[in-house]
């Protein structure tokens, strides 16, 4: 209950955050608007002597209105969620620094990890601050990004709700990295999915999360009504050429998993592949019915997918989207697994791309849910009579 208290609290900062950004970007775009309509009717005389006077009212007032109050609520909040990161990023490092006998002093007041990922963690929670500013205050680092893009992905240097995607990103994956150091790394994140009870409405609060995150970003209520947005995050009815890539790409996901699975498990001792596959085991441990398995797959397909694959993917491209995806599934971090997560999410980007996201719901849901129910299956036919 306290982890969906955090959600639901962490999802209603965010979505000021990137109504304030929307609310900027549309703003500026009708002062544009209107400024190249007032210019396409005078003549360069006339345009050069009200630029320089300042007497036209849409200029004199342009730079006041998207410098004014929601632009600074917003770069404010952001500045705020960055600074969150870094001071928990420190206090995890400074947890980790103090003598054994300041810890034990009052365990409450300090995290209980290893020195090396804490430094590690700090480390990197630097330079997503530090990127995250440059990002924030440089349009030259945002138009450097855009040249680093693909050539069709729709991401605008001068995009308020651009930006925000990209500072609120790097916070994500900060807040993930520190939550997995935490946790213990890779042993003592399975001990926490061992211990805790997977619960269907836990998992309809996360997908919920994630779809009303994606229809907030894409200007929902704001610039787009409801089928807009939905053609948007590229979502229609499943065509046949839906139901058969997805099906085809969930059957063919799931048989690249086998294959590279396999050749990891043959290249490592198994006492190491146990360790780097304990998180996941657990997790398909406690999944101990079909209803539970469909419910997971079908929650994870339909929210990571609308979210990553329909809101993020058309603005950063297929590519940095799957980098993303893959960085926030920290039970495979540091793993030969983290290849097959990368993979199977360009594989899934591609079907978006190409197809729908749609189709990209229906391959993600039968990769999850076939991996979920096979081993309930075998368990089944092993203790029947």
């Amino acid at each position: 209950m306290e982890i969906i208290f955090f959600a639901i609290v962490a999802l209603a900062y965010l979505s000021v955050v990137v109504y304030q950004a929307n609310r900027d970007d549309v703003i500026g775009g009708q002062l544009v608007k209107r400024t190249q309509q007032a210019t396409a009717n005078m003549n360069i005389t006339e345009v050069a002597s009200r630029n320089l006077g300042a007497t036209d009212d849409d200029l004199a007032s342009q730079p006041k209105m998207i410098r004014g109050g929601r632009e600074t609520l917003m770069m404010w909040m952001l500045y705020a969620a960055v600074f969150i990161t870094f001071l928990l990023g420190l206090l995890i490092f400074l947890g980790a620094i103090l003598p054994d006998d300041a810890q034990s002093d009052d365990p409450s007041l300090v995290f209980q990890v290893e020195r090396l990922p804490a430094t590690i963690n700090f480390v990197l929670t630097l330079l997503f601050v530090i990127v995250s500013i440059s990002v924030m205050r440089s349009r030259a680092v945002r138009v450097r990004l855009r040249r680093m893009l693909e050539s069709d992905a729709l991401y605008n240097p001068d995009s308020r709700v651009h930006t925000a995607a990209i500072v609120l990103s790097f916070v994500a994956l900060s807040m993930t990295l520190s939550t997995f150091v935490i946790s213990g790394g890779l042993s003592g994140l399975a001990e926490n999915v061992a211990e805790t009870e997977i619960a269907v409405d836990g998992l309809v609060v996360q997908m919920i999360l994630e779809v009303a995150a994606a229809f907030v970003g894409i200007r929902f209520l704001l610039q787009r009504g409801f089928l807009q947005s939905v053609r948007r995050l590229g979502l229609r009815l499943p065509t046949p050429d839906d139901m058969t890539w997805g099906v085809g790409g969930g059957i063919g996901l799931f048989i690249f998993l086998i294959v590279v699975g396999g050749i990891w498990q043959a290249l490592v001792s198994p006492e190491v592949f146990d360790a780097q596959t304990a998180a996941s085991q657990e997790i398909a441990n406690a999944i101990n019915t079909l209803p539970l398995a469909f419910a997971v797959a079908m929650s994870a397909a339909v929210g990571e997918e609308i979210f990553f694959r329909g809101a993020l993917q058309p603005v950063f491209g297929v590519v940095p989207v799957a980098i993303f995806f893959t960085l926030l599934h920290t039970q495979y971090t540091l793993t030969p697994a983290t290849l097959i997560i990368f993979s199977v999410a360009v594989g899934l980007g591609l079907l978006r791309k190409k197809y729908s996201t749609t189709t990209a719901i229906i391959a993600h849901f039968l990769y999850n849910y076939i991996q979920l129910v096979i081993p309930l299956l075998a368990v089944s036919r092993e203790i029947a009579p």
